[in-house]
């Protein structure tokens, strides 16, 4: 048997399955939402990044200045030494429009806004002027708003390339397949101890002739696993795929969290393995790190039926 992955149709959850599971049904752990295995051969194919996105977010240039209409020849003096009857004024516009790019939080559309207006109302009154000052907050509010998308982006990439893989491993192969990458290992009921388990309202049950760990009403327990100091480590923990509502626990790597995971009924009757993928600073230089399931108040955490220390 062999591996392959599927996209969720609904919400794109990257899942990786076994050949032999085609055509069955399981919930995506993404939605939720009931889908159907395809074929080996049907998987489809992630969609291809949108190219060019720093193009698509850079900012239009701003509309061309034209020149102002030819001043109307003025009426002679009624006597000499008379003042100017029209004066020069500043532009509120162009005032709002650098004072938001500065000062205002989050006002780099409020400062595009009004140094646009400040400029397309220069350009039909002659006599407003600010002109450079709706420059500098024109410049001002596209650096700010380019520098916003630019780390949401950052921020997105990142909570993809972290988030969760569901996989099942339910043939023997599939089990032989992962053995290569198992740095640590910790099997309920049999090697805790030499991992220095520790807990809080904590037990080992049985189900499907496996052991297993679950903490109630709001506790814990934790592992100390070994890892690589030099490479990147992935935690992979291996559940009950029938799990009711009420599982909700995060899960820490030397009290630092790393994921936040709820348990219902993702893969009924079988067991699935959940990879999640550690920040490489928490585990560089190191040895060992304790890995630790906390459940939220009133929540459970787990059942674990083993979890594993994995190479990429």
């Amino acid at each position: 048997m062999s591996e392959f992955k599927f996209l969720c149709p609904e919400c794109g959850q990257k899942i990786l399955g076994d050949a032999a599971y085609s055509g069955t049904q399981i919930a995506c752990p993404g939605c939720q939402k009931t889908i159907t295995v395809p074929p080996a051969t049907a998987a489809p194919a992630a969609n291809p990044a949108p190219a060019n996105v720093a193009a698509r977010s850079a900012p239009p240039p701003p509309p061309p200045i034209l020149p102002p209409p030819a001043r109307p020849a003025a009426p002679a003096p009624a006597a000499a030494g008379r003042g100017q009857s029209t004066q020069d004024r500043l532009s509120k516009l162009a005032v709002a429009s650098l004072l938001c790019s500065v000062f205002v939080p989050l006002g780099a559309i409020p400062g595009i806004i009004c140094g646009h207006m400040a400029k397309a109302r220069m350009r039909r009154n002659i006599f407003l002027v600010g002109a450079k000052m709706a420059g500098a907050g024109l410049l001002i509010s596209y650096c700010v708003l380019l520098a916003l998308l630019v780390l949401a982006g950052v921020s997105g990439l990142e909570r993809w390339h972290f988030r969760p893989a569901m996989i099942l491993r339910d043939s023997p192969s599939a089990m032989a397949a992962l053995q290569p990458r198992v740095v640590d290992e910790v099997i309920i009921g049999d090697n805790e101890d030499d991992h220095n388990v520790q807990g809080r309202s904590d037990s080992v049950a049985v189900n499907q002739g496996k052991s297993y760990r679950i903490a109630n009403h709001g506790g814990s327990f934790s592992y100390q696993m070994n890892v690589l100091p030099k490479e990147a480590m992935t935690l992979n923990c291996r559940y009950w795929g029938d799990e009711t509502r009420g599982h909700l626990f995060e899960i820490a790597v030397d009290n630092q969290i790393i994921a936040t995971d709820e348990l219902t009924a993702r893969a009924p009757g079988h067991f699935i393995d959940v990879e999640y993928k550690i920040p490489a600073g928490l585990t560089r230089g190191k040895t060992q790190v304790r890995v630790e399931f906390q459940a939220h108040p009133g929540m459970l955490a787990g059942g674990i039926y083993g979890c594993q220390m994995l190479k990429p």
